[in-house]
């Protein structure tokens, strides 16, 4: 029997831009609906571009003879 490969698991859960888009339906509607809490989409965005920044490197740093899995 062969053995098995090793494997990264990476587990992640939906960053606050992807909830909001999925509450709110519309970019629009979700900066509204922060925009009248005094907050602002930009910031929410850039933390979801910076996670999925850091996830992408994550992944390319695993060794390429590894098996990836996202849950």
């Amino acid at each position: 029997m062969a053995a098995n490969r090793p494997r990264a698991v990476f587990v992640t859960r939906e960053t606050d831009y992807e909830l909001l888009i999925a509450h709110h339906a519309t970019r629009g509607q979700a900066r509204f609906f922060l925009e009248t809490r005094g907050q602002r989409l930009e910031d929410v965005e850039a933390r979801h571009d910076r996670f999925h920044a850091v996830l992408g490197t994550a992944r390319a740093s695993v060794p390429a003879d590894w098996r990836q899995t996202l849950v």
